[in-house]
């Protein structure tokens, strides 16, 4: 038997043994193999792999002979080998090309051995990775097919110690373990909301990195058949599970599904270790709550975990422990002992309001179960029908009628939970941020969208009066803080395009870059807030070329360029920073494309930048694993089409029509997967409006025309079914403006001249209800004057 045979007949094998009882398994392999010992030794070895989780995503270790590692793989030079299992190999690589140079380990599954089974494990794996961006979360860089037709993936290379042996080495304090495990709960959590439950959760997949991050590895994709859902509950063979010993719940071992509660189970006993006895009472509850033998008697999400671990911190009284009075008054007297001592004075006259205390307490109490109820309810069915389950749909194609549902019955479980005076202030955030992300879902164009834009503005106006409130009551929370500076972010994008409010959507894009900056105050080393300080100063900067202030929106722009460059927090985060560095040197060159004098040698200063931005975003694209590219075609959409402008005032029509052709097919790839996708079929239109006038420059008149009226029959629909949208009126006088410049120069002027006064119609209606902005005025509104001048004479 060649040495490809032994490892196919060794995988099927394996394959089948995973099926049998732990306890006969050996005397099963033993029968199945006979007298062929070389078989049984190669079966035993990728067993022990295996078991031994040699394959976990980037921290691999050595159990078995290794393949002879290729020189490159992709685009990453191969440096080492990190390990080798029954499966294949994880190599150590880096980036060999590109400006952003990166250290990574790539998986790469042997040759000659890929049984159905085992590719589906493999694929498995890279599909729950793509789905999960976290800091403490192992990240998919990238992936594909070797020309051998090997798959592997490109993965964070973890450079970290086992959580175990870090304590070990370290001896680190109570709050030091605990800030770190906090980081583990913080990681799962993210991972449930994402549908997707780890089933593994114990220190061996727990690595702490040299600045102290805890990175979470293995999401128990080296066993097969693992349930990867939350809500089944179909039964599950136990020797195809994941089970370290003392970490499984008692249902997993019963062989049901694993949920969010056999994650809180594992992290519980890992707190356990963690912390050794004694203990403090607090501890001991919150691990008593955690490892309950009944599912339903454990925290209801990992969040609920967490946020007791930080009351424990805090000084505060946890959830986990017994709600009386005494032990709540104590910890309130350790947190404020001057107060604490003054207040004793008063105690023999607190004695004769006992009774009233009593009664109070008691309704107290009783309206606090009230509202965690409900708030258990809102996070339970509106956030899981608005957040997870949207998100889970909204990236594929084909969905929007799902996803309008979605929306609608979100709005009524808003408005249910609604009910009512005197709401718990989290669940008052948690309505807040409900409307808020429906608001977006709407018809926000910040993002993909139903198109409703009313309904939009109405649920983002309750949502900000309902943020603005809260955060006044409490300023000093993060959490209200930062919900308050994302809904500005999105005041600042809805005013900007939906209502064409140019002048009036800087100060909310102002307002938000302000909260974050506060947020980052007290957490400099956050990524997601400095991530959103720079993009709502970005939103801040864009209108400003349209107020007839250019040259300060460049200033703004150059001075965002030139921060995050030398931002070494975000530099970390690789792919996210090239984003955001790509989207400002796009900003950059639109920008300058429209205050710079065309003609003049200074405007081809528009290019670069925008050449710039699209190199980043095509390597991405092309780079991303199929089910991340869509957000990368939608910046492909985005930066073609701005460039396309700059080619055309460069006289530079076939590279204007290259671009457009080429963010048309971007476009149409998600019209033709979703038809009911209304954000998808305005950027098309939008790419038309600009192609009917390159198609002029080329001489190709009939089909300018054809495409101008098509493209101003579907405006004219967008404003019949919102008539009261500022935005779409505007888009149609646009497009009757389009339509006649494209007859007169196809010599049909007196279609043209129809056009021209029904666009000058359209403006003064759009005056009568806004201010119009300096440039529409110069663009639109002189051209069509001078052209009402030349019909009437």
């Amino acid at each position: 038997m060649d040495d490809v045979a032994l490892e196919r007949k060794a995988l099927t094998l394996f394959e089948a043994m995973l099926d049998i009882d732990d306890k006969i398994r050996e005397k099963w392999l033993t029968e199945q193999t006979g007298s062929n010992v070389k078989l049984r030794q190669r079966v035993t070895q990728i067993w022990r792999a295996d078991k031994a989780a040699t394959m976990q995503t980037g921290a691999a270790v050595d159990a078995v002979e290794p393949l002879p590692p290729p020189d490159s793989i992709g685009a990453y030079k191969i440096t080492g080998t990190i390990g080798s299992g029954g499966m294949g190999t994880v190599y150590a690589a880096e980036r060999d090309e590109g400006d952003f140079e990166h250290a990574v380990a790539i998986k790469l599954i042997k040759p000659g051995i890929l049984s159905e089974r085992l590719v589906a494990r493999f694929n498995h794996e890279r599909q729950i990775l793509a789905r999960l961006n976290h800091p403490n979360i192992t990240r998919l860089f990238d992936g594909g097919t070797t020309r051998d037709g090997q798959p592997y993936i490109v993965m964070e290379r973890v450079d970290g110690t086992a959580l175990l042996s870090w304590l070990a080495a370290g001896e680190p304090d109570e709050e030091a373990r605990l800030r770190l495990l906090l980081q583990v709960c913080d990681a799962a959590a993210h991972a449930h909301r994402n549908l997707i439950v780890h089933r593994d959760l114990t220190p061996a997949n727990v690595l702490v990195d040299a600045e102290g991050q805890a990175k979470l590895i293995d999401f128990g994709i080296a066993r097969p058949d693992g349930e990867e859902v939350i809500s089944d509950s179909a039964k599950i063979p136990l020797t195809a599970m994941t089970l370290t010993p003392g970490y499984a719940a008692p249902e997993r071992l019963a062989g049901d599904a694993s949920t969010v509660q056999s994650d809180i189970y594992s992290v519980g006993h890992m707190l356990a270790e963690m912390i050794d006895a004694p203990r403090a009472p607090e501890l001991d509850a919150i691990i008593a709550k955690a490892t309950a033998d009944n599912a339903d008697d454990r925290y209801p999400a990992m969040e609920r975990l967490a946020e007791d671990i930080r009351l424990y911190l805090d000084g505060r009284p946890v959830e986990a422990m017994p709600g009386s009075t005494f032990y709540r008054v104590q910890k309130w007297g350790l947190r404020n002992t001057a107060l604490a001592g003054a207040i004793g004075a008063l105690v023999v006259a607190t004695i004769a309001g006992a009774g009233a205390t009593g009664w109070w307490w008691s309704q107290a109490a009783e309206a606090r179960d009230q509202a965690e109820a409900r708030f258990d309810e809102v996070r339970g069915i509106a956030n899981f029908m608005l957040f997870e389950l949207y998100d889970e749909l909204e990236p594929v194609s084909g969905n929007t009628k799902a996803l309008s549902h979605i929306a609608d019955e979100s709005k009524a479980y808003l408005e249910r939970l609604s009910a009512g005076d005197n709401l718990d202030p989290d669940l008052r955030l948690e309505i807040a941020r409900g409307y808020h992300r429906l608001s977006t879902v709407s018809g926000n164009p910040e993002g993909a969208n139903l198109g409703r834009r009313e309904d939009a503005r109405q649920f983002l106006d309750r949502a900000l009066a309902d943020l603005d409130e809260l955060h006044r009551e409490e300023p000093g929370r993060a959490d209200i803080t930062e919900a308050l500076a994302s809904a500005l972010y999105s005041e600042a994008i809805f005013k900007f395009i939906a209502e064409d409010d140019n002048e009036g959507s800087i100060a909310p894009a102002e307002r938000s870059a302000s909260l974050y900056s506060a947020l980052i105050d007290k957490d400099p080393q956050s990524a997601d807030y400095r991530f959103a300080w720079y993009r709502s100063r970005l939103q801040a900067a864009k209108p400003f070329v349209w107020i007839d202030k250019g040259p300060e929106g460049e200033a703004r722009i150059l001075k965002l360029i030139e921060e995050l460059e030398a931002d070494r927090v975000l530099a970390k985060q690789k792919e996210d920073f090239e984003i955001a560095l790509a989207s400002l040197y796009s900003e950059l060159g639109y920008t300058r494309s429209w205050f710079l004098e065309v003609g003049k040698e200074d405007y081809a200063r528009s290019l670069p930048p925008m050449d710039r931005a699209f190199a980043i975003y095509d390597r991405l694209f092309r780079e991303a694993p199929a089910g991340k590219r869509d957000d990368r075609r939608l910046n492909l959409i985005a930066t073609l089409f701005k460039r396309s402008l700059i080619h055309s005032d460069m006289e530079q029509p076939q590279k204007a029509l290259a671009d457009l052709e080429l963010a048309e097919r971007y476009a149409n790839f998600i019209i033709n997967r979703d038809p009911d996708d209304e954000g998808a079929k305005s950027r098309l239109d939008t790419l038309h409006s600009q192609k009917l006038f390159v198609l002029l420059d080329l001489g190709r008149n009939a089909e300018a025309i054809a495409l101008a009226r098509q493209s101003l029959a579907k405006r004219e629909q967008a404003l019949a079914n919102e008539p009261d949208n500022l935005g779409y009126l505007r888009d149609v006088a646009t497009g009757q403006q389009g339509l006649a410049d494209t007859l007169d120069e196809a010599g049909q002027s007196a279609a043209a001249c129809a056009a021209n006064l029904a666009a000058l119609d359209i403006w003064e209606e759009v005056a009568k209800r806004s201010e119009i902005s300096s440039v529409d005025r110069e663009n639109s509104l002189v051209p069509l004057e001078k052209a009402k001048a030349r019909c009437r004479s």
